[in-house]
C-alpha cells in the first residue's frame, strides 16, 4: 500500500532538527526523492551533474555515497521516522474475527504492504482462496491486526478444539503468526497468554508441536487443502489432522495408509484423493478436477482449462506434442511453423515473408520495406531514424573521430580521395580508428563544422559534421553552419549580431570585416 514519495532533504532537514546533528547533501545531486514501497523497501532517485538519466540507489547507498558525515545506522533512524509519521494516521487494532473473514485476511490485495513474512506467504494469491474453504468448513477463525482502512498487517489462525497426545483437555490453538514487521507479533503472544491459549512459538515454518491433533474434520466438498504450518497430516478416510506422522498420533486412525501432506499450493492445493468427480486429463494422463476441465473432442477426453489453447478455432491442449509456443504467435502448429532469420525462433509461416537476401523466413512485425528491398529490422546495414527506415546508402556517417582528434594538433592530415565523400579528413596515427559512427538520413541532414586549429601552420581545418538542422547551430554571416562547441565558440566572433571566423585568432577589423572559409574570402560589403 504505501508507494509514498517525500522530498528527501525535507526529510533529512527534518531528521536533523529532530536530533540537533547536521547533514549535507552532494553539491552534484539534485532532486533526491525518497520512496517508500510495497514491500517496506526505501529507494532514492536523483539526478546528478554530468548525468542526462536519473539514477536510483537504496536509501543506504545513496546515504553512504552522497550524504555526509554518513553513519551506519542514519538510513535505520530516517526510516523508522517515515514509518512512525505514516502509521500516526492509521488505527490498526488486534481483532479476532469469524471464518467467513479468512478469504480477505489471506488475499494480498488487502494487506497495508508486502513486507515480513506476510508479504512473502505462499497463501496470499487468488488461485489460493478455494483451497482456504477447509478452513472456513472447519470453524477456524483468524486473529488479524486491521487498520481502519481495512489494510491487513498481520494474521494468525485461531483454532478450537484441539487434542494433544499429551493432554486430557481440548484447548484452543493460535497458529503461526504471519507479519509485515516482527513487532507486531508480540501482540499475539501477548493475546495467547491472556486467554490462555497454546500458540505456536516461532516466526519459521515447521515448527509445530509434533503432538497436536483435531478429529472431526469436516471434509464435504473439499477437494482443496491449504498449505499449513501447524496441521499438516490429513487422514482423510478418519477425519483426523494431526501436527505429525507420530505414533501416538497414527494409533488413533484406522486407515494411517490414507494420508494426504498439506504442504502443495499447486492447482490451488488440489488433492485428487478428496475429489469423487475426478478425472485423468488427457497427454499428462494425470488426475484433475472435473470442474476445472474442458472435455475436447480430439483427445477424447478432458483437458485443464488453463492448458487450452485456440488455435484457428480449435482446441489443443499445450501439453500436445503436435504444436509449439511462438514468442509472437504464440501456439502454433508445429507443422506449419518456421524458424526466423536472426532469432532462430518458431513463427507461424502464414505470418512470414521469405528473404532470398538471408536464404529463411522473416516474420511479418519485423520486415521492412526501402525502396521495394526487403530486410529485417536487426540487419546491420539499415536504421530507423525519426520515425523512418533508412538503409545506410540514403545516409551520411559521423565517425568516432575522439582518436583522431586528438592526433590532428600533432600530425599533417593528408584527404584520401579512396574513402566516402562522408569522411572529409583522415589522419595517420598510432592509434587505431574505427569507421564506426553515427548516421543520418540525407534528406534530413545540413552539413556543419568542427574548427580544428593546427599550430604548425597557423591555421584551421574544417572537419564537415552531419546533424540535424537545430536552433543551437551556429550560423556564419556566409551561411555556413558550426557546430555549437566551447571548442569552435573560441575561433569565432560574434559582431553586430553576426557570426565571423576570427582573422589570425584576433577580433574582426571593423573597418574592413574580411571572412575567410575553406580557402574563399569574402568581404561584409559582398554580403550586402
Amino acid at each position: 500500500m504505501p508507494n509514498k514519495e517525500y522530498d528527501f532533504r525535507k526529510v533529512l532537514a527534518k531528521y536533523d532538527k529532530c536530533v540537533e546533528t547536521t547533514h549535507h547533501i552532494s553539491p552534484t545531486i539534485t532532486k533526491p526523492i525518497i520512496t517508500h514501497g510495497e514491500s517496506d523497501s526505501f529507494y532514492i532517485t536523483y539526478t546528478e551533474t554530468g548525468y542526462n538519466s536519473s539514477c536510483k540507489k537504496t536509501l543506504y547507498d545513496f546515504l553512504y555515497y552522497y550524504v555526509r558525515p554518513y553513519n551506519d545506522y542514519l538510513w535505520e533512524r530516517i526510516i523508522e521516522m517515515i514509518q512512525t509519521k505514516e502509521e500516526t494516521k492509521l488505527t490498526p487494532e488486534l481483532k479476532i474475527l469469524p471464518s467467513n473473514k479468512i478469504r480477505y485476511a489471506y488475499l494480498h490485495t488487502n494487506y497495508y504492504s508486502g513486507a515480513g513474512n506476510l508479504g512473502s506467504s505462499c497463501m496470499r494469491h487468488k488461485e489460493n482462496q478455494k483451497s482456504l474453504n477447509f478452513y472456513v468448513k472447519n470453524n477456524a477463525q483468524i486473529v488479524v491486526v486491521i487498520d481502519n482502512n481495512g489494510k491487513i498487517h498481520a494474521r494468525a489462525l485461531l483454532w478450537e478444539n484441539v487434542k494433544s497426545t499429551e493432554y486430557k483437555d481440548t484447548f484452543t490453538y493460535l497458529d503461526r503468526v504471519y507479519a509485515r514487521s516482527d513487532k507486531l507479533t508480540k501482540q499475539f503472544y501477548d493475546l495467547a497468554k491472556k486467554n490462555k491459549w497454546e500458540y505456536y512459538t516461532s516466526t519459521s515454518a515447521g515448527q509445530g508441536r509434533g503432538s497436536y491433533y483435531i478429529d472431526n474434520i469436516n471434509l464435504k466438498g473439499v477437494c482443496h487443502l491449504p498449505y499449513t504450518d501447524t496441521f499438516r497430516y490429513l487422514y482423510y478416510k478418519d477425519n483426523l489432522i494431526g501436527a505429525s506422522t507420530s505414533t501416538a498420533i497414527t494409533k488413533r486412525v484406522k486407515n494411517k495408509d490414507f494420508l494426504v501432506t498439506l504442504t502443495n499450493t499447486a492447482e490451488g492445493g488440489y488433492v485428487p484423493e478428496l475429489d469423487p468427480d475426478r478425472v485423468k486429463e488427457a497427454i499428462t494422463h494425470i488426475y484433475i478436477s472435473k470442474k476445472d476441465a474442458i472435455r475436447v473432442k480430439r483427445y477424447n477426453g478432458y483437458v485443464l482449462k488453463r492448458n487450452i489453447v485456440d488455435i484457428n478455432g480449435d482446441y489443443y491442449s499445450k501439453c500436445d506434442k503436435a504444436i509449439i509456443e511462438s514468442k509472437v504467435d504464440g501456439f502454433i502448429l508445429k507443422e506449419k511453423s518456421v524458424d526466423e532469420v536472426f532469432s532462430n525462433e518458431p513463427i507461424d509461416k502464414t505470418k512470414a515473408v521469405y528473404s532470398e537476401k538471408h536464404k529463411g523466413y522473416i516474420h511479418k512485425t519485423n520486415v521492412v520495406y526501402i525502396k521495394d528491398e526487403l530486410y529485417h529490422i536487426k540487419d546491420t546495414d539499415i536504421i530507423f531514424f525519426d520515425g523512418k527506415w533508412y538503409h545506410v546508402s540514403q545516409c551520411y556517417v559521423n565517425y568516432d573521430r575522439e582518436e583522431v582528434n586528438k592526433e590532428l594538433v600533432k600530425q599533417q592530415t593528408v584527404l584520401l580521395n579512396s574513402l566516402p565523400e562522408t569522411w572529409s579528413f583522415w589522419a595517420y596515427t598510432s592509434a587505431t580508428v574505427t569507421k564506426k559512427g553515427d548516421l543520418i538520413p540525407k534528406e534530413l541532414a545540413t552539413i556543419a563544422y568542427d574548427l580544428i586549429y593546427f599550430p604548425a601552420l597557423n591555421k584551421l581545418l574544417y572537419q564537415e559534421r552531419y546533424v540535424i538542422k537545430n536552433k543551437d547551430l551556429i550560423k556564419l554571416i556566409t551561411g555556413e553552419f558550426i557546430m555549437p562547441s566551447d571548442n569552435n565558440r573560441k575561433y569565432l566572433k560574434r559582431f553586430n549580431g553576426k557570426w565571423y571566423i576570427r582573422q589570425e585568432f584576433e577580433a574582426p577589423n571593423k573597418n574592413q570585416l574580411q571572412f575567410a572559409f575553406m580557402g574563399s574570402t569574402k568581404s561584409t560589403q559582398e554580403k550586402k
